[in-house]
């Protein structure tokens, strides 16, 4: 079934379901904004998704949008040490990032390592894959994944 399918089930039966427990009253935009952040999560990992995750990925994208929202510090960065507690915030944003981010990464690499075939639901071919490739100018090979 086709991504775009698949989005457009999860929509319908979404939207079916906050009818059925809200009399009818739905939310359009939130029930689109979901089917389409599926269609992206796809095409960016290749990689089907579950609702739980794809809510969780949802919610710390929220996450870093407020958190890097622009400060005072930024611009006069003698106030930084005023500005801990935000620091610390964003901290912990970045740690939430690499714990939602990197196993899906990590996931990905190892199917393209075993082959597309070992996977029958992985995509043929998504934007991460272009990005295990990257030749850095002037170095040997492609950058290697820290050990996060």
């Amino acid at each position: 079934k086709g991504v775009r399918d698949t989005a457009m089930d999860t929509l319908i039966a979404k939207i079916k379901a906050e009818a059925g427990a809200n009399d009818g009253v739905i939310s359009v935009l939130k029930n689109v904004r979901f089917a389409v952040l599926c269609i992206l999560l796809r095409m960016c990992f290749g990689l089907d998704m579950s609702e739980e995750t794809i809510e969780k990925i949802d919610h710390m994208m929220k996450a870093v949008l407020i958190t890097l929202d622009p400060r005072i510090d930024d611009f006069l960065p003698i106030l930084r040490p005023f500005s801990s507690k935000k620091r610390k915030q964003a901290m912990a944003v970045r740690k939430q990032q690499i714990e939602t981010l990197v196993p899906l990464i990590q996931k990905r690499r190892a199917i393209v390592q075993a082959g597309l075939q070992s996977n029958p639901t992985a995509a043929p071919f998504s934007y991460l894959d272009t990005l295990f490739e990257v030749q850095v100018q002037g170095r040997e090979s492609a950058p290697q994944m820290p050990s996060w």
